[in-house]
Order: structure tokens, then C-alpha cells, then sequence
């Protein structure tokens, strides 16, 4: 029964030859019976007899098992091919060729018991020979498994009570169709996880990896899927994510930090960028020992690993592993799951990337918040030095009325009086500046009235404006003005701006900065317009740079602008100007009630 391997196009056109074949045969026993009409009845047997020697002549001749076999499913006529099989002339087809495997439990049961066939007889139960013979026409089953093969079976009725029992096989067509469909929903499955890892947002890595793994193990039939990592020093791996079938142990806390000496074998083999297979655990070399026991230990008894690799660099590998049955891998199947590899690391690595960024833009964003305290802390020092001044010439004028002989109560009331008032105004004046030392975080999100934060930040930076003859107007449509987020990050807009107003302005003369809060269409609209000078053009592609600063060196960090653009943009916003080279510039930023 065994055939040599052929490709689709040639298998194709052998089933469609011998199918032809079967309608030539098919059609003998009506072009005899049309030619015996008028005849002698000497003629009658000659010409059944050329008949019959026609069709035993080509069913001989046909590749396949071929049979005649009458209606109580006797062999009258078996092939060389069907014979080698086990048909029997005079036989029971059932029973020779089919070694009594294809008939029902319950025939199978009778004949065990009573050893003989069923009073009404038995056959096949893919059998559709008495479907041909009752209604004179051709029977096919187009896919029956047996024999170890797959089959596309006829039943030709050559009389009333004879067939023609005829099996085509198809076991390499199928297979290859099932290799195409296999190969096909596996590209699909790669796009599909390519697709949804684009549009993954970086913090849900970690679960995409573990949803692909799964899919990707239920899918190739394995019994668990993992990713390691290398560490940076590339002297360990740590099992970083995995996927076990039902009943299929875990490994994973067992697997971390695993010393690169302790697989020096599987450590050769994936630097060299390759994928490693391992059809059977059993016969790895000598050299490999050590994994050996390691791999028996998990039970494995196939596995295979693809490396990650960064810029010509190992990361780690995605590795498949087979339980219960040794398993191999296609080429194709190799090539996808490379692809597989490349979407994690591209994934990894995006991921990475991104939280170096915001590591980075944090680190920016607390530098600008530390230099805006050095501003701060002059103006601080300046509002908190009046107050202080007063309370100390009052306290000295009560301590001289208090050494007098008759002392002024009524004065030294009035001083301490005076003094508690400038007590309140300076924990007012430090109340106001304490938030700007605190450290935020991104994460604490609350309803932040915007009207109240412009007035705040104005009031703090009034005086340090005024220094530099910079007057500064604030018009609010209305009030309160609701949006979500993080407060210091919308406290850092209105002090970065006004800020860089402040260091525009050069003390020279009067300078304005109008700023303006109003809303439209659920955007809350913030403009401020100053005529401080403005920049030169060739520098305004490179206002919102990190560290681009065309200030003394002594004054600014070059960070403010960028950071303000990076917490618009973090709120979904919009962030334009309009420079007026010698006289100013205007900022207009735009943010979503709903952020």
C-alpha cells in the first residue's frame, strides 16, 4: 500500500486519469447490452464473454485495489493489488480484504460469538455498494480512512447484483491540502498577533506575550510556550513569561536566573543566532548531558528554540515544548516562528524604549520643577523678608516699652497685634509656595479647576514678573473651569509659560503678558500673548528641542517648552505659536475637557 512521495500537480492529474478510466469502465456494461440486441444467443455469451475478459483485463491493470464483487459481498474478481492486500476469490470482502476492521461493533460481536456472519449478512460501514446496486448508479464516498491511508472509494454497478469496487489514493493530496490550510491559518495567526501587538499599548507587554504564547501553543499542539531573557551581563537567563497546556506542569519559578555555565551546550548552540530543534530528547549528543537531565526532569520529550536577538545580539529565545509526544518542525513552520521571535523583540524593545523615554521626560520634567524652585526660592526669600523685617522691629519696640518704668500696654499690645498679622500673611506667602516641593506623581488624577490654578501661579509669580517690569493681565471667561489630570503638571504649563515670559522680558521697559482662559466645543483654551521680543525665525523649529535655549547660560534649563509639550501632548491636546520676530510671541494650547 506504501507509494512513493509526489507533488500536487502530478497526483492531481493521476486521480483525474483514473477516474476517467472508471467512466470508461463504468459504461461498458450499457455499450454491450446496446450491442447485443438482434443477436443469437451463441453471440450473446461470446460477446459476455469479451466483455468480461475487458473488464477483468483493465481492472487488473488499474493501480489500485479493484474488485467485482456480487450483492452478498463475495469476491468474484479481485486485482493484483487487492490481492496483495488479502482479497480472496470466492471470498468475503469484509472479511479478506478488510480483516473484519470496517464492519460495526455490534456484526463484530455476533461473529465472535457465533463464528459466522450475521443471518442477513454484513459489510464495510462506509460500504455504499448496496446504495450503487438499488438505484443503478455510481457510489462515492470522497474521503474514507482506512488502512492507514485516505481513500476516495466508488461502487460501479455492473448488473443488478455485481459492482465494481474501486479506491483512489488520495492520502498525498489531502495531506497536502491539510499542509497548505496549515500553513495558511498559521500566516494568518502571525498576522493576526503582529497586528495586535502594534496596537498594544506598552504597559499590557507582558499580558500580549502571554495571550500570544497560548494561542501560539494551542495552536502548533505543543504542551508549553515560554520566552527567557538573557540578563545584561549575558551570563544568565530568567524565564520571564510561559503558557501550559491543561494537565502540563509549570516550570517557571524553577527557571530563574539559570547560570549560562549550567547549559554550556544549549548556550553554544543559540549564539550562533540559529534555531535549535530538538526532535528527541532522548538522543541528544554526548555533549549535551547536562540539558538532557534538565529537559527529562520537565518531562519533555521534544522542544524547540527560537532565538531573539536585538542588533546582532542574543536577548533570549522563545522556546516549544512537547509532553506527551515527540514533535518536529517544517521549515515553514521554523520561518514563522522566527517571525514570531521578531514581533517579541520588537515588542520588548518598544516596550523598553518607551519606559526609558519616560524615565528620561520624568527626570526633564523634576529638573525644570527643581530650577523653577531656585526662582522660587529668590522670590520666596524676598516676600518672607518684609514681614520678617516688620515683625522684628515690632518685637524690638515692645521689648525697649517693656524696659520703660511705666510701660505703654496698649502699645506693646498693638505691636504683638501688628505682629501676628504679618505672622498670617507669612504662612500665607508659604503656604502658597510649598506645593512647587513636592514630587507628584503622573498617576494621581483628580478634577482640577484651571481658572483657580492661572490664579495661583500668577500670584506667585507677580512679584518676580514686576522685577523685570513685565505686567502681567489674566482674563477667565468663567469660573470654575473643570478638567482632569494631575495637578502639577497643569500648575507646570501656566509656570513655564509665564516663566518664560519673565526671562524674555529685560527689565529695559514695560513689557505685557495677556493670558487668557476660555472654552469652546469641550476644549478648555488657553492663549498667552506676550511682547517680550519673540525669537529669531531660524530658531523656530527648534523652540520646543530639550536643552535648546537662546538665554544666557545662567539663566533657564532649555527644558521648560519641551516639557510643556510633552504634557499637552500627554493629555491629548494641542500646542501652536505665533512668533512676531521684535516684539513678541503668543502660545495657544488646547486641551479636552475629558482627559
Amino acid at each position: 500500500m506504501g507509494r512513493t512521495q509526489k507533488n500536487k500537480e502530478q497526483l492531481l492529474q493521476e486521480i483525474t486519469e483514473l477516474r476517467a478510466q472508471l467512466a470508461r469502465l463504468e459504461n461498458t456494461q450499457a455499450a454491450f447490452t446496446g450491442a447485443m440486441t438482434n443477436i443469437t444467443d451463441k453471440q450473446v455469451e461470446q460477446a459476455l464473454a469479451e466483455a468480461n475478459d475487458f473488464r477483468t483485463t483493465l481492472i487488473e491493470a488499474l493501480p489500485y485495489p479493484s474488485m467485482l464483487i456480487r450483492r452478498d459481498r463475495t469476491v468474484i474478481f479481485a486485482n493484483r493489488v487487492a490481492r496483495e492486500v488479502g482479497a480472496v476469490v470466492g471470498g468475503q470482502c469484509w472479511r479478506d480484504f478488510g480483516h473484519s476492521d470496517y464492519i460495526s461493533d455490534e456484526d463484530k460481536a455476533y461473529i465472535d460469538q457465533h463464528k459466522e456472519k450475521p443471518p442477513g449478512g454484513t459489510h464495510c460501514t462506509f460500504c455504499l455498494a448496496d446504495d450503487a446496486l438499488n438505484d443503478s448508479k455510481t457510489a462515492i464516498a470522497p474521503e474514507v480512512h482506512a488502512f492507514g491511508r485516505i481513500w476516495e472509494i466508488y461502487w460501479i454497478p455492473v448488473s443488478e447484483d455485481v459492482y465494481l469496487h474501486y479506491a483512489l489514493d488520495i492520502t498525498e493530496h489531502k495531506e497536502a491540502e491539510k499542509a497548505i490550510r496549515y500553513q495558511r491559518d498559521f500566516e494568518n495567526l502571525v498576522t493576526e498577533i503582529s497586528t495586535n501587538f502594534i496596537n498594544l499599548p506598552a504597559e499590557q507587554t507582558d499580558r500580549g506575550i502571554d495571550q500570544a504564547l497560548k494561542v501560539l501553543g494551542q495552536f502548533v499542539g505543543v504542551d508549553r510556550a515560554y520566552v527567557f531573557h538573557s540578563s545584561e551581563e549575558l551570563n544568565e537567563l530568567t524565564n520571564t513569561h510561559e503558557w501550559c497546556a491543561d494537565g502540563i506542569k509549570s516550570e517557571i519559578d524553577n527557571l530563574q536566573h539559570v547560570s549560562f555555565d549550567t547549559v554550556p551546550w544549549w548556550m553554544d548552540e543559540l549564539r550562533k543566532l540559529e534555531v535549535i530543534q530538538v526532535p528527541s530528547v532522548e538522543n541528544l549528543p554526548p555533549e549535551a548531558s547536562g540539558e538532557k537531565k534538565i529537559f527529562q526532569a520537565e518531562s519533555i520529550k521534544s522542544l524547540i528554540a527560537v532565538p531573539m536577538v536585538y542588533d546582532k545580539r542574543l536577548i533570549g529565545f522563545v522556546g516549544f515544548d512537547s509532553v506527551r509526544t515527540e514533535k518536529t518542525w517544517g521549515e515553514k513552520s521554523i520561518t514563522l516562528l522566527r517571525i514570531i521571535a521578531e514581533i517579541f523583540v520588537n515588542t520588548i524593545m518598544r516596550h523598553k524604549t518607551q519606559q526609558e523615554l519616560e524615565n528620561y521626560h520624568h527626570k526633564m520634567f523634576r529638573a525644570e520643577q527643581l530650577a523653577s524652585l531656585g526662582t522660587i526660592s529668590a522670590t520666596i526669600a524676598h516676600e518672607l523678608n518684609q514681614p520678617l523685617t516688620v515683625i522684628q522691629l515690632l518685637l524690638q519696640q515692645s521689648c525697649r516699652a517693656l524696659g520703660r518704668k511705666k510701660p505703654d500696654i496698649d502699645k506693646i499690645v498693638e505691636n504683638l497685634s501688628d505682629c501676628l498679622g504679618e505672622v498670617s500673611r507669612t504662612v500665607t506667602t508659604v503656604d502658597r509656595f510649598r506645593k512647587f516641593a513636592i514630587k507628584s506623581s503622573p498617576i494621581d488624577v483628580r478634577k482640577v479647576d484651571l481658572a483657580k490654578t492661572a490664579l495661583a501661579i500668577v500670584s506667585v509669580l507677580k512679584r518676580t514678573a514686576k522685577q523685570v517690569k513685565l505686567t502681567m493681565s489674566l482674563k477667565i471667561d468663567k469660573s470654575p473651569m473643570f478638567i482632569r489630570g494631575n495637578i502639577t503638571e497643569f500648575e507646570q504649563i501656566f509656570f513655564v509659560v509665564i516663566q518664560n515670559a519673565i526671562q524674555a522680558a529685560d527689565a529695559k521697559k514695560a513689557r505685557k503678558l495677556k493670558i487668557s482662559l476660555s472654552s469652546a466645543n469641550g476644549q478648555i483654551l488657553l492663549e498667552f500673548a506676550d511682547t517680550c521680543g519673540g525669537i529669531d525665525p531660524e530658531n523656530e523649529d527648534r523652540i520646543f528641542e530639550p536643552f535648546f535655549t537662546t538665554k544666557p547660560g545662567e539663566v533657564g534649563t532649555g527644558l521648560g517648552l519641551c516639557i510643556l509639550e510633552r504634557i499637552v501632548r500627554r493629555y491629548d491636546g494641542s500646542l501652536r505659536f505665533e512668533n512676531r520676530p521684535g516684539h513678541g510671541i503668543t502660545f495657544y494650547i488646547a486641551l479636552p475637557v475629558k482627559s
